[in-house]
């Protein structure tokens, strides 16, 4: 192979080297594109799983003091049933005192009446003439009333007593049924807060398996990047060294080149000398053959 034909083969093969190096150049950008979208996305994801996060633990609480709160509320709805058991056994004892009171004593009657009574007798008493044997037997039916209106005033106490009682227990029973439903409601609450809960965990869940899926892809698009910028690097070296080869080449052939046109002008000087021996005439090209070797 001529000289001329190995440098045609070297420059063939550097256009090569600077075509598949532009075809990998090409290939590193469409990558790293690639590359940065995935980065991209991911950064996206965390954001979106942070935020889910924040969103998780700030249910976590409410729906923690929500529970709190029931627990209170259940231990205070106990406190008032156990209040409103014992107001009930206090109930049926002063129920029983009545009874016995009323069997004891044979009571009957208007309480307000038998007062009114007592009231006449006593002006009556006062105020009227009357003789002996008559207020004696008044003073009798007085001592009967009064005795029978102390009766009624411990009978009163009692149903007084059952009377409180009951009301004591209205009031309890509206609180404990009042607690009851603050329950049901704080409960209902903390069940949809804790669905959430669960909901936003099965997003986090998600968003984490897609992260780790990019996160695999991002690995796998490294590995390739690298691979081709390695490729890219070994090419670029080959480039390189078919440079310096043409440049070896050229300086071969220039140098050969060289060598050819001082054999050449030898030639001519030596026709040059000739013709001055000769006293021939010289031509222009002998001249500047002449001014060469003066030079």
């Amino acid at each position: 192979m001529s000289e001329k034909e190995q440098k045609s083969e070297l420059v063939r093969e550097s256009d090569s080297y600077k075509a598949k190096i532009l075809k990998l150049r090409s290939e590193l950008n469409k990558i790293a594109d690639q590359k940065e979208a995935f980065f991209s996305e991911k950064e996206e994801i965390d954001k979106k799983i942070s935020s889910l996060i924040n969103q998780i633990a700030l249910l976590k609480k409410e729906r923690d003091t929500l529970i709190t709160e029931i627990k209170d509320a259940k231990k205070k709805r106990n406190n008032y049933n156990k209040e409103i058991k014992n107001k009930i056994a206090d109930v049926k004892k002063a129920r029983a005192d009545k009874d016995k009171l009323t069997k004891r004593y044979k009571i009957k009657g208007d309480p307000s009446s038998i007062k009114n009574q007592i009231e006449l007798l006593e002006k009556k008493i006062e105020t009227e003439v009357m003789s002996f044997e008559k207020e004696q037997q008044l003073m009798k039916v007085l001592k009967d009333l009064k005795k029978k209106e102390k009766e009624f005033e411990k009978l009163d106490s009692v149903l007084e007593r059952i009377h409180t009682l009951s009301k004591e227990i209205d009031e309890l029973k509206n609180k404990a049924e009042s607690t009851h439903k603050s329950i049901q409601e704080k409960a209902k609450i903390s069940q949809e807060k804790h669905m959430q809960i669960i909901s936003l965990s099965g997003g986090v869940k998600e968003l984490k398996e897609k992260k780790s899926q990019l996160t695999k892809k991002i690995k796998e698009i490294k590995e390739q990047f690298k691979k081709i910028d390695n490729e890219l690097k070994q090419t670029l070296l080959e480039l390189s060294k078919s440079k310096e080869k043409i440049d070896e080449q050229k300086k071969k052939i220039k140098n050969k080149k060289q060598i050819l046109e001082e054999i050449k002008l030898k030639k001519k000087e030596e026709l040059v000398k000739e013709k001055l021996r000769r006293k021939e005439k010289l031509t222009t090209e002998d001249l500047l053959v002449l001014q060469k070797l003066e030079q």
